[in-house]
């Protein structure tokens, strides 16, 4: 019998229009509204005995006062310190001895507690879930750990991580002190002056039905899940005072563009990132689109570029990480293989905006980040997350749920004019991380 031979490039066009061909949309989410405001996104997943919950809260450190940051973060933490009705750790005991996992984390614009758990226990999680929205109740014992806990969390990522103290000057330099340039654990000192009284405040202000959704994906369809969420949640009470207004960005200065060194003897490998803003909502799908052409570990343009052809570099990445109150903001990455290539690394970056890339550079990239989509369906909580947070940044959810197909329709003229605008001006900053015999050393230049 005779074998088919197919060339690479047959059986990449095979897979790829199949994939971008199909016309049905990758998520198939569904999603009602409670009438306390609580909305339910769900999305019913057969392929495994288990259902994985989310809470979304629509707030992060973006809503904290100035002069309290990290309380967003700080309050995840005492969600587990237990309620009126349920003692600290209970919940958590819960979920694990049925064989569940659960976790919770805090973002610019969201904190989000999540369980996957086998559907006959959904039940249990989601009356635990939806007692702690209104019943958190902790002593002054367990609010006094937990914030050394996070000043502790801070230490260790923080303090004790030069590459992280570069990252907090970098966003500080950009976006100023607001939720987007303040770290989301917070700073030192005003993690140490949060009060019981500062956390309650947030609590009772923001954790309430109409500024929360729930998401669901995994083994359930939309009967049983509207039953169960009206049973749960639909009897929960907003307070009667009125969400605060968000903040407004405020002024960030388009013409920024500078340099921030850090030196740190504990350093053994030295950094360059390039953190450029976006300022255009219509250029958010061509700049994920690019970050994958240039930054696709591997493959990528600066990767063939820094350490194939010109030997400079041992790694590199780019991405792009969109956001609820501003367009996004741009990431380079590039680990030279010496201190000696730093200058050379630099004068490379100004020639990025005369990369040429091409129709089949655009489709290759499209196929990818396609793909990674369709395989997130493969974890529930990653599916989960991930559409979570789409629909947690405002810009209207079924945009998001179609997502494939704005990935499809990126053009090369677009990917090509994301590409110009981002090199010709846009507010920038370039963070270098060197060793040094010294104590640490940071220069703005």
């Amino acid at each position: 019998m005779k074998r088919l031979l197919f060339s690479s490039k047959f059986v990449f066009f095979l897979f790829f229009s199949l994939i971008f061909y199909n016309t049905s949309p990758v998520f198939a989410v569904s999603s009602f509204k409670l009438s306390n405001g609580l909305e339910v996104y769900f999305e019913e997943n057969h392929r495994f005995p288990v259902v994985t919950q989310i809470i979304f809260y629509k707030v992060g450190s973006w809503e904290e006062p100035l002069g309290k940051s990290g309380i967003a973060h700080l309050l995840e933490h005492m969600m587990f310190k237990g309620s009126k009705n349920y003692p600290a750790g209970y919940f958590s005991k819960e979920v694990s001895r049925r064989g569940g996992e659960e976790n919770a984390f805090t973002s610019s614009d969201v904190t989000a507690y999540h369980q996957s758990i086998s559907k006959e226990h959904l039940p249990l999680i989601m009356r635990l879930e939806a007692d702690r929205m209104q019943n958190l109740e902790f002593s002054s014992q367990s609010f006094d750990f937990e914030k050394q806990v996070v000043l502790e969390e801070r230490l260790f990522r923080y303090e004790n991580s030069p590459l992280n103290r570069l990252r907090e000057k970098m966003l500080l330099s950009l976006y100023g002190n607001n939720g987007y340039g303040r770290p989301i654990i917070g700073f030192k000192e005003e993690i140490s002056s949060l009060t019981e009284e500062d956390i309650r405040l947030f609590y009772n202000t923001y954790y309430r039905p109409d500024n929360a959704f729930l998401f669901f994906s995994g083994d359930i369809t939309e009967e049983e899940i509207r039953a169960l969420a009206e049973k749960y949640y639909g009897s929960l009470k907003n307070p009667k005072e009125k969400l605060p207004v968000s903040k407004e960005i405020g002024d960030i200065s388009k013409g920024f563009r500078g340099e921030i060194i850090l030196e740190d003897k504990t350093v053994k490998q030295p950094v360059i990132m390039l953190s450029i803003l976006n300022y255009n909502y219509a250029l958010n799908f061509p700049l994920e689109v690019l970050a994958e052409i240039i930054g696709e570990e591997s493959i990528g343009k600066l990767y063939l570029s820094f350490v194939v052809d010109k030997d400079l570099a041992i790694s590199t990445s780019a991405y792009f990480n969109n956001q609820k109150h501003f367009p996004g903001i741009f990431n380079i990455t590039i680990y030279p293989k010496d201190v000696s290539n730093i200058t050379e690394i630099k004068k490379e970056l100004t020639k990025i905006k005369e990369i040429k890339i091409t129709e089949e550079d655009l489709s290759k990239a499209k196929f990818r980040l396609i793909s990674d989509i369709i395989y997130i369906k493969d974890n529930l909580l990653l599916e989960s997350t991930y559409l979570g947070e789409k629909i947690a940044l405002g810009k209207g959810f079924y945009d998001y749920a179609s997502i494939s197909k704005a990935i499809e329709g990126v053009t090369l003229k677009e990917v090509e004019e994301a590409l110009k605008f981002l090199f010709s001006g846009s507010a920038s900053v370039l963070g270098i991380l060197l060793p040094s015999k010294e104590d640490e050393e940071v220069r703005n230049d």
